[in-house]
């Protein structure tokens, strides 16, 4: 992955894209793509809507970020001819990897409430979640709630459902 370029890794600057982009994944959709109890909503149409979109991407960034900044001792080990980078790092662990990982949880407990959330999207907080797992920092927020993700998203996620009896009985193969 490419390393975040000079001009955003001033603290400013880079605090202000993450304001942003945590903005973006916490706005809610409009209703009509949003789902919920009484409003179903068509996952393909859904899916395809510019508003979980531009939450996806969001997510993505907030992964990738995660992923190649959110422990601070690899950064300073691997990174440390880059003096920018490591101060980012630090920045992202201590001020930013709990709240991202907050806001994906609360964004996750909606679908346990019947709110509609694209696959693509729900893969990506939960790409999140996984990195934190290994950070202390966002463990002692996850812990607590790792039972409910468990039974509430993962294994409903993983249950056998229509869609795939549908498939099951329409292309084994492919199921």
């Amino acid at each position: 992955h490419q390393s975040v370029p000079m001009y955003m890794q001033n603290g400013e600057v880079f605090m202000c894209w993450m304001g942003l982009l945590y903005r973006v994944i916490e706005r809610p959709v409009p209703p009509e793509v949003a789902g919920g109890p009484g409003r179903e909503v068509d996952a393909t149409e859904g899916s395809k809507s510019v508003f979980w979109k531009v939450k996806r991407w969001a997510a993505q960034i907030m992964h990738r970020l995660e992923q190649k900044y959110g422990n601070p001792k690899t950064v300073e080990k691997q990174l440390q001819e880059r003096p920018g980078e490591v101060a980012l790092s630090r920045t992202f662990h201590d001020q930013l990897a709990s709240r991202f990982l907050q806001l994906f949880m609360n964004t996750l407990s909606t679908k346990v409430q019947g709110a509609f959330l694209p696959d693509r999207f729900t893969v990506e907080s939960l790409k999140y979640i996984v990195i934190s797992v290994s950070l202390s920092v966002t463990w002692k927020d996850l812990q607590p709630n790792v039972m409910a993700l468990v039974c509430h998203v993962l294994f409903p996620m993983m249950c056998f459902d229509e869609a795939d009896q549908e498939l099951w009985e329409d292309d084994p193969q492919e199921f």
